[in-house]
């Protein structure tokens, strides 16, 4: 994992990090690198009142359960994936199922990914069932290229 300055990193390593959107963006990662070789460059986690207020954001970098990740020269289709594989396997509120645990769409100062955990945020998949449903998408991707000729062309 790479970060934008030294303040993420020690921001990335404090204990005041809520451990749930840490475990969250360890997962994602290592995701992200075994699938599509994506090392993830962290650019923000903790913001002041007045930094966040200047992005027009809703304060819950300042409450230390959100991280900012690098998108700029992601190719679409592995944001889109991460985001996907992220939020299947995690739910945010389960009282409030239409917020996203992975926010993929643009918004803020540039495009990245935004993770962020709540009180109630929990595991919808285990651990073993999103390992299967990665090894299912690579079966399916293998069998996909192996009969289009690689193309990624319906057939």
């Amino acid at each position: 994992m790479k970060f934008l300055e030294p303040r993420i990193q020690a921001e990335w390593e404090s204990s005041a990090l809520d451990p749930t959107v840490r475990r969250i963006v360890l997962e994602a990662a290592a995701y992200a690198a075994a699938r599509w070789d994506w090392e993830f460059a962290l650019t923000s986690i903790w913001r002041s009142p007045e930094e966040d207020r200047a992005l027009g954001a809703s304060g819950i970098h300042g409450e230390w359960r959100a991280v900012d990740v690098r998108t700029r020269d992601v190719p679409p289709e592995a944001i889109e994936d991460v985001a996907r594989a992220i939020n299947g396997r995690w739910i945010y509120d389960p009282e409030r199922p239409h917020f996203l645990v992975c926010v993929s769409a643009p918004h803020g100062s540039g495009p990245h990914l935004h993770f962020q955990a709540h009180a109630r945020t929990a595991p919808q998949k285990s651990e073993p069932q999103m390992a299967r449903m990665n090894a299912d998408d690579r079966t399916c991707e293998k069998r996909k290229n192996a009969t289009d000729g690689g193309s990624g062309a319906a057939t």
